[in-house]
């Protein structure tokens, strides 16, 4: 019995690395497709600055919490004169 139970965990060891280089077969694909869309993101609200995959990434996030401050500004604006009129 020793012999078979010795296959058996061979067999599930091998099945364990398949399922863990699926997963970072898969991580790598989203890791592509992220920074892709944080480039085209930077590239649309941050054009001219630039720096690594990171500098790039918090730039965009604070280019777009600006955005949302400023278009919420402009809707209060907007209400503002809904109501005052």
């Amino acid at each position: 019995m020793h012999g078979i139970e010795t296959i058996q965990r061979m067999n599930e060891d091998r099945q364990k690395i398949a399922d863990l280089e699926r997963q970072v077969k898969q991580l790598k694909i989203n890791e592509h497709f992220l920074l892709d869309a944080v480039d085209q993101i930077h590239d649309c609200i941050c054009p001219g600055k630039d720096g690594d995959w990171q500098a790039r990434a918090r730039q965009a996030v604070q280019e777009a919490r600006s955005l949302k401050v400023m278009l919420n500004d402009r809707r209060r604006l907007v209400e503002y004169d809904r109501v005052s009129d």
